[in-house]
């Protein structure tokens, strides 16, 4: 009986350890340059705003001098500030968030849909792991509503297997 107990125990621990990993690979996977192997998209991905031009937008200039690092969030928290959807000690206020989408997405109302589903009503904070910020679980969840509608994948490299990644990890935060 011991021995049986052990063995689904081993096998239990395996199968979260594989989750954990996949966690892992798509927290790696959901970044800009995941972006750039996306071929086709529904109206440009829906992207109001691309990366490039958030880093020329002068309201956002001084949130650029502050270091990217997750743990830290600082950047992110001060552009979502400047954005109106998070207060400066990291709290996301949801409503401001949906009407951002609603306003920023409004000309794929598929995407739309999606995000307040999965990001909103069924809230954020599975996306990511438990040290990172809210803001940086709802970027996650975002930039995965937003990839899992690409249509045309690049398959080159560093592109290779950029599709299967994220819709595996569609699977995983379903």
């Amino acid at each position: 009986m011991y021995c049986a107990l052990l063995i689904v125990t081993i096998a239990l621990a395996g199968v979260w350890a594989d989750a954990d990993e996949d966690k892992s690979k798509c927290i790696q996977a959901l970044n800009p340059g995941t972006f750039r192997c996306c071929n086709k998209g529904p109206n440009n991905m829906g992207l109001p705003i691309s990366p490039e031009a958030l880093h020329r937008d002068e309201a956002l200039k001084e949130c650029f001098q502050l270091p990217e690092m997750m743990e830290s969030c600082a950047r992110e928290i001060c552009i979502g500030n400047k954005r109106g959807i998070v207060s400066l000690d990291g709290n996301v206020d949801l409503a401001s968030v949906k009407s951002n989408v609603e306003r920023d997405f409004k000309e794929s109302p598929e995407l739309v849909t999606k995000i307040v589903q999965n990001c909103i009503n069924n809230g954020f904070s599975k996306f990511g792991s438990d040290d990172m910020c809210d803001i940086m679980k709802l970027k996650q969840c975002l930039e995965l509503q937003i990839l899992s509608m690409c249509t045309e994948w690049n398959n080159e490299p560093p592109c290779t297997g950029s599709k299967d990644i994220i819709d595996k990890c569609s699977e995983i935060y379903a």
